[in-house]
């Protein structure tokens, strides 16, 4: 193995591109990626909104957020600039 390959994660980023973009509310492509406490805190906004969808502007305004951080991580993902819990770069395909 070369240097330059011990500097870049393992993950796929295809995989992670397809979590991202259709359960990406749920947070899965974090765990995926080794960022626990961020999958669930986004596990966590998604389960608020749905609890407190029945109050309106709380329920949507949770779920706007929630689908702006996962829009990010999408184009994040995308243009190769996402890293995994170790900090290293997720570019293989």
């Amino acid at each position: 193995m070369d240097a330059q390959a011990a500097l870049i994660s393992p993950r796929s980023r295809l995989a992670v591109a397809f979590m991202a973009i259709f359960i990406g509310l749920l947070g899965v492509h974090r765990f995926y990626l080794g960022k626990t406490n961020t999958g669930i805190g986004m596990f966590a906004l998604f389960l608020a909104g749905w609890s407190f969808i029945w109050i309106f502007p709380l329920g949507i305004g949770i779920w706007v957020v929630l689908s702006i951080w996962a829009l990010y991580d999408i184009v994040t993902i995308i243009i190769g600039e996402i890293k995994d819990s170790d900090g290293l770069p997720v570019t293989r395909w």
